[in-house]
């Protein structure tokens, strides 16, 4: 499903630690503790400047559908 998202001309897409979405699935799943609120801190970087001062980049070496995934507008607002 991530990777038909790349395909799609929406314009934004919100990004979900793969660490959440695992712990996500335990929950519904497993009857496992839920999720704590979604924290990509260890995903990105910031790379503000005056322009752009809220500019977060994406760590390098990350796999996208196993460290983080890539949802539409539509998926996040469920």
């Amino acid at each position: 499903k991530v990777v038909r998202l790349w395909n799609c001309r929406e314009s934004q897409y919100y990004l979900i630690s793969g660490t959440w979405i695992r712990q996500w699935i335990r929950y519904i799943f497993d009857n496992e503790e839920p999720p704590q609120s979604i924290q990509n801190s260890s995903l990105v970087y910031s790379r503000g400047d005056e322009q752009h001062p809220l500019l977060l980049i994406l760590l390098p070496g990350l796999i996208c559908g196993i460290d983080y995934y890539l949802v539409n507008s539509s998926v996040w607002k469920h």
